[in-house]
């Protein structure tokens, strides 16, 4: 039996280098330049294990950055509104979401563009 070998980064993506990436992307999107989001589009419609890893791992980054700003975790909170998800949150996980379906959605190529920068697809 052949068994697929897990996709291994060569360190877990830490909240700086998605920082980064997420200005790369932003730097992008501003000059309308598409090589990234092209790049990641192509990762997230192939199912590409390292894209797909990067964005699971920025939402969790990114939860844990908003939860620590806060103050508190929102599965603790009693307040219905503190219990909501940052819209960053929630775009990185939808991204993350359809890619694994094979079916990313053409309204988060941006997303995908930052994934494609902490990947290191792009420069």
């Amino acid at each position: 039996m052949n068994h697929a070998s897990p996709i291994e980064l060569e360190d877990t993506l830490t909240f700086a280098r998605w920082e980064h990436a997420w200005r790369c992307m932003e730097r992008d999107r501003a000059q309308n330049r598409m090589v990234a989001a092209q790049a990641g589009m192509r990762a997230a419609k192939a199912r590409d294990g390292k894209l797909l890893k990067i964005l699971d791992q920025a939402a969790n980054i990114m939860d844990k950055a908003a939860e620590s700003q806060q103050g508190r975790t929102r599965r603790s909170s009693v307040v219905e509104g503190e219990r909501v998800e940052y819209t960053e949150v929630q775009l990185v996980k939808r991204a993350y979401e359809f890619a694994d379906k094979g079916e990313p959605l053409p309204q988060l190529v941006w997303i995908y563009a930052a994934g494609a920068y902490a990947a290191g697809f792009c420069t």
